[in-house]
């Protein structure tokens, strides 16, 4: 087993450097290299613990930070081909088998939503450990580079192993004070130890997903979904609300390179559409061509909203097909021409919402009817 797991970490330490240095030798772009960084880096996840479902959500939540189908359908497919070659040269084992563990009582529950949040607070304390020895590395130790990084690499060996170790203990110090409070109603103390795996790691690298999925897919045993789920989650809604940096980001914001995560990568989130509305007069669909595109011209825009007598939404027209239709009949009224029906957003809509709106719909005019 040990010779597995040093198998596997030597590969998985490479990986990701091997996408990069492909994507650059081929002169891809920036958007392909990255994905190529993120391929590889999900490959050695899942080969690394065996896990290709984890490898390929360590892929979305971490290394590229996005969920769409661009990056899961070549994460997984990365993810599925590192685990089965490695397996075909070291055979498949599970990296952690442990006995089948079941809860015995809906306390069981309650005691795993506390150990999640207590890892969520542990989890900011590994990541400001994290910062503690990097500042210790620049001491005036009058060591050369190479006997550093050897009693560095003795004592940890990475960021990822000893946070799952980490909350391995974590767990077990829990599990123990809590059977001794509750020793006959609790579930299996081993449930802790692994629920606390997963609830430190969700919690510093800000990755539930992949966090509980690991555990699972390490110990094979898919009874504990419903413990570790919990405690990952609650261990990554603690961390997320006290602490701005993950375990990977907080050594580069010390370098001021921000890493924007969640709706801090999406800005006009936090503004609200309305605020982008222009105060203009209404256009009913009664009034005319020439009226439309006289308003048309003043507010220098490329269409207008068309209402009814009574407010109610009918469309959008266009500059182009106001100038086609005063060319025919200038008078005529605008209800009549081709009016394109683009959804409306509701009144709590922000601009984020808007700008997709506008990027994934595509105009498609009629009359109305």
């Amino acid at each position: 087993m040990r010779r597995i797991a040093r198998a596997r970490g030597v590969h998985r330490a490479h990986w990701g450097t091997f996408g990069s240095s492909r994507g650059q030798l081929l002169k891809l772009a920036d958007r392909y290299t990255m994905l190529l960084v993120g391929c590889g880096a999900v490959a050695g996840i899942g080969a690394t613990f065996n896990a290709p479902i984890a490898g390929g959500l360590f892929g979305m939540e971490v290394v590229l930070g996005s969920h769409a189908m661009g990056t899961l359908v070549p994460g997984f497919v990365s993810s599925a081909i590192g685990v089965t070659r490695f397996n075909a040269i070291l055979s498949s084992h599970l990296v952690l088998p442990v006995p089948a563990l079941v809860f015995r009582s809906p306390l069981s529950v309650v005691a795993i939503a506390g150990l999640g949040l207590v890892a969520g607070l542990f989890g900011i304390v590994y990541t400001k450990g994290l910062t503690f020895f990097e500042d210790a590395e620049r001491w005036r130790w009058h060591w050369r580079f190479w006997q550093r990084a050897l009693v560095g690499g003795l004592a940890v060996g990475g960021v990822f192993a000893p946070s799952l170790y980490l909350g391995l203990m974590l767990g077990t110090v829990y599990g123990m004070a809590a059977h001794g409070l509750l020793p006959h109603t609790l579930a299996d103390a081993r449930v802790f130890d692994v629920a606390g795996m997963g609830a430190v790691f969700a919690a510093a690298a800000q990755a539930p997903l992949t966090a509980a999925i690991i555990v699972l897919e390490m110990t094979g045993d898919y009874q504990l979904t419903l413990g570790v789920l919990m405690a990952a989650s609650l261990a990554h809604f603690v961390y997320g609300s006290l602490a701005p940096d993950t375990m990977y980001t907080v050594r580069l914001s010390r370098r001021g390179i921000r890493i924007l995560r969640r709706a801090e990568g999406r800005p006009l989130q936090g503004l609200p559409a309305k605020s982008a509305r222009r105060p203009t007069a209404p256009v009913t669909g009664s009034d005319t061509v020439s009226e439309a595109q006289s308003q048309l011209a003043d507010l220098h825009a490329d269409g207008l909203v068309i209402q009814d007598a009574l407010g109610r939404y009918l469309g959008v027209v266009d500059l182009s097909t106001l100038l086609a239709a005063r060319g025919r009949n200038p008078e005529g009224a605008v209800q009549h021409l081709p009016l394109t029906r683009i959804p409306p957003l509701a009144p709590d809509s922000n601009l984020d919402d808007a700008a997709q709106r506008f990027a994934i719909y595509r105009p498609r005019a009629h009359s109305p009817g």
